[in-house]
């Protein structure tokens, strides 16, 4: 594993030491699944502060999802998973990003040990922006009202962000899912400011993807629904399907595509 002091982004995972590169942060704290527009107006709103400050910005993420610990059988869909989530972040303009498992350990933890020994002890935060329905701390107990109050008494600025809205509906996590699951790619992308997309290996199968380079590592974006599953009652019926879906897909990527940030 590569060392985080060494990285142009580093990642802290848990109790490791906080690399200069990202002492004293301001802290954008959330799930951050998707990295959605939402999201992004909390990182934005860090950096501010942290230019007014003098101080680095990074993300506190939490890895797994709280909800996959708390209900281990949920199968979550998760828009961005683990590695996926951090490219992201990579790519808003913070500094880093600090990791903590979502365990039994941190479970426990009370609202007040979270501010104290967890973001001023641990972390020496300078400031710290959450969003609107943050909440954090054992039984969910801290609210951004809660980290207001916390941060006035141990001495730093935190910042509450209204949110985001996308046609007069919040944007969320769980409204990209929804919007997902019933095929409205191009609102989930609209939500999320850019296309979905999913990271995988390419696997051996009935070798008919050679071209794609087995064992390689791919991103594939949706752009667009074309229509449901079929079944074809031949391959002549297959083929001449997949001549009007390539020629459906070409169109889609024909469009100019904007996605407000």
């Amino acid at each position: 594993m590569s060392d985080p002091s060494e990285s142009s982004f580093p990642v802290v995972q848990g109790i490791a030491p906080i690399p200069a590169r990202i002492a004293r942060p301001v802290l954008a704290i959330g799930n951050f699944d998707g990295v959605h527009r939402g999201h992004r107006a909390v990182i934005n709103a860090a950096l501010a502060m942290a230019q007014t400050l003098g101080r680095p910005a990074a993300a506190l993420t939490f890895e797994p999802h709280p909800r996959s610990f708390f209900q281990p059988d949920a199968n979550l869909f998760r828009l961005t998973p683990g590695q996926q989530k951090l490219d992201c972040l990579a790519r808003t303009g913070l500094a880093g990003a600090i990791v903590l498992p979502f365990d039994a350990a941190l479970a426990r933890v009370t609202a007040e040990d979270f501010v104290e020994e967890i973001l001023v002890r641990r972390f020496g935060v300078s400031g710290v922006v959450v969003g609107f329905d943050f909440h954090f701390g054992r039984a969910r107990a801290g609210s951004p009202a809660f980290l207001r109050e916390a941060g006035a008494r141990l001495g730093f600025p935190v910042e509450v962000v209204e949110p985001a809205l996308d046609e007069g509906d919040p944007i969320s996590s769980s409204a990209i899912r929804n919007a997902l699951a019933a095929g409205q790619v191009g609102h989930a992308a609209h939500m999320l400011g850019r296309p979905w997309s999913v990271r995988a290996t390419v696997i051996h199968g009935d070798k008919r993807g050679r071209d794609l380079g087995y064992g390689r590592e791919l991103d594939v974006a949706f752009h667009g629904y074309l229509r449901p599953e079929l079944k074809f009652d031949d391959i002549d019926a297959l083929i001449a399907q997949m001549n009007k879906d390539s020629a459906a897909a070409r169109l889609v990527l024909a469009r100019p595509q904007v996605w407000p940030v």
